[in-house]
């Protein structure tokens, strides 16, 4: 029967015809909930729906004891369907709880026990299958009647499941089940794992994260008992399945670990969602001993840095596809430009790939791929290279937030802390691509110094820095001010005069952040913090950490 809970919300479905209160989800008033469907052909009933705060999908399903194996595949497909729409959205933990009356199940084994009759019998491996599909294992392991389960907990990611608990009732044959359920939202949302003691071939004894133990299980998987597995396979679709399901659990299993005792969190779900969903890593630093000696020393550094400040584009969503261009003067050599050869997307860029021009656009060395240097898209960096000499680094991008901002407002007000940052900010209008030598005067001249900051209207973003790190972090707080816009309309909207910040505000603030400098360039912190999380999921930077971050890094070390 239903029952009334203070500061919870029913999600039901009613049986058609029979006593009881059919399937019903409780869910509390803090976790709204949302796409509810019900299912219901009079004998199995099902309510699902997701919580898009815990980015999960809960279902309460039921199946009763008289109810056919068609009966039970309509249920099952019916949650399937659901399932499989909701893989484009982020909903990625999934709790399915309820009775299937299905006791002829061994959950050590995964095998259905021939103690029922033959609908029980395939409403059983219809079960089995189900969860195979979408990696779902149960939670409930105490045995109810015949030491077999009939409550169904099944769930898609063990790790967020605490505390199990399940006891008798004097009501039923069925058990009381319990659990907790841990969240960390500033957590990166991992896929979860296939269970790795279903299948031998699966089991994988691993020591340490590396890829030459990767080659080593790949070439171990035990080809006859997969073969056995896809005995009626006749087109071969279910052993591609299966093979491709055991190397991406390899992969996955083995990527590189976080530090020890640390946990790594970040607010930008785009750089989370690559991190914890990359399979295959190119290492940053692939300069060879032979390079080094060519190049030497302070230009493999830079080459080291400028890779990595590619990597950190992506990561943070403001690259576009192969287009934009990040810039740095090699050591010394004032007239010599490093850039990204064209063609490579921004996740393949690496230190050595970098090409080595001179500030009029003439290949110094084509580095370590045959991709072709783009004299087009360097026009805007050597207009600036050239009339900026303080500038050693030029960053352009075209992140969504940078063009919708330069397409919609005439110039930026002060209307948060990313503005004490960004002191001289510059505008440039739109006159076409920039492609001709004719085109570099008009974009030298509405960028002076000391601005480090310029908004291309209608086409994106640049800054400038001394180095690296110190253009990066002016666009990172220049990709804060314009993501503001975005997020609070004020796009479309003028900005209230109450909200823009006073000069005296912000020139105190700067004052206040320079303190916090802590002895070291501007930008450096900031770009180290972020170069080692690329260090710690295994991508090899190379960076020159300072003393303090490498001591750090050795402090984590497994």
């Amino acid at each position: 029967a239903q029952i009334s809970i203070q500061n919870y919300s029913p999600v039901r479905v009613d049986r058609d015809g029979r006593r009881g209160g059919g399937s019903l989800l409780y869910i509390h008033t803090s976790l709204t909930y949302e796409n509810a469907e019900r299912f219901s052909d009079g004998t199995c009933e099902a309510v699902i729906c997701t919580i898009g705060s815990i980015h999960t999908i809960v279902a309460s399903i039921y199946r009763p004891p008289d109810a056919s194996a068609s009966q039970t595949k309509s249920l099952l497909d019916f949650l399937s369907d659901y399932l499989k729409t909701s893989e484009e959205k982020s909903y990625q933990d999934i709790i399915l709880t309820g009775d299937l009356n299905l006791p002829n199940i061994d959950w050590e084994t995964l095998t259905v026990l021939p103690t029922q009759g033959t609908e029980h019998s395939t409403s059983a491996q219809m079960l089995l299958e189900f969860m195979d599909d979408h990696l779902l294992s149960q939670v409930v392991k105490s045995p109810t009647r015949n030491h077999n389960i009939l409550d169904i907990v099944l769930v898609n990611n063990d790790r967020i499941i605490q505390n199990v608990s399940s006891v008798p009732t004097c009501l039923s044959d069925h058990n009381l089940v319990s659990m907790d359920l841990t969240y960390n939202p500033t957590s990166p949302i991992t896929h979860p794992l296939p269970d790795i003691e279903k299948h031998s071939f699966r089991s994988i004894d691993y020591h340490n994260c590396d890829y030459e133990l990767i080659c080593e299980q790949l070439g171990s998987i035990d080809w006859d008992e997969l073969m056995g597995l896809c005995e009626d396979d006749e087109d071969g679709s279910d052993f591609l399945s299966l093979f491709n399901l055991t190397v991406l659990q390899i992969l996955l299993i083995n990527a590189p670990p976080k530090p020890r005792g640390k946990t790594i969190t970040k607010n930008n779900k785009d750089m989370a969602r690559f991190l914890t969903n990359a399979q295959r890593i190119i290492k940053i630093d692939d300069i060879t001993p032979e390079q080094e000696e060519k190049w030497g020393e302070e230009e493999c550094k830079a080459r080291r840095i400028l890779a990595t400040a590619y990597r950190l584009t992506h990561y943070f969503g403001w690259d576009d596809i192969i287009y934009g261009h990040i810039t740095a003067r090699v050591p010394g050599h004032d007239d010599q430009i490093l850039i990204n050869p064209h063609g490579l997307h921004y996740t393949e860029i690496t230190a050595a790939s970098l090409l080595k021009i001179d500030t009029s656009g003439n290949i110094i060395d084509h580095g370590s791929t045959k991709f072709p240097f783009q004299p087009v898209g360097y026009t805007i960096h050597s207009a600036i290279h050239t009339s900026r000499p303080d500038l050693a680094c030029v960053w352009h991008m075209h992140s969504r937030a940078g063009i919708a901002l330069s397409a919609a407002v005439t110039k930026i007000q002060a209307v948060c802390q990313a503005n004490v940052e960004l002191p001289n900010i510059s505008y440039h209008d739109y006159r076409g691509q920039i492609l001709r030598d004719e085109d570099r005067e008009p974009l030298s001249r509405d960028f002076p110094a000391p601005s480090k900051a310029l908004v291309m209207r209608n086409h994106g973003l640049l800054t400038g820095g001394k180095t690296v790190e110190e253009a990066f972090t002016i666009m990172y707080f220049l990709h804060q001010t314009c993501q503001c816009y975005v997020d609070t309309g004020y796009l479309h909207s003028p900005v209230p005069h109450g909200k823009v910040l006073s000069r005296e505000v912000l020139e105190s603030s700067l004052e206040g952040s320079a303190e916090c400098r802590h002895d070291t360039e501007y930008g450096v912190q900031e770009f180290e913090a972020l170069a080692r999380l690329l260090d710690y999921q295994g991508f090899q930077t190379g960076y020159p950490y300072s003393e303090l971050s490498r001591s750090f890094l050795d402090s984590n070390k497994d």
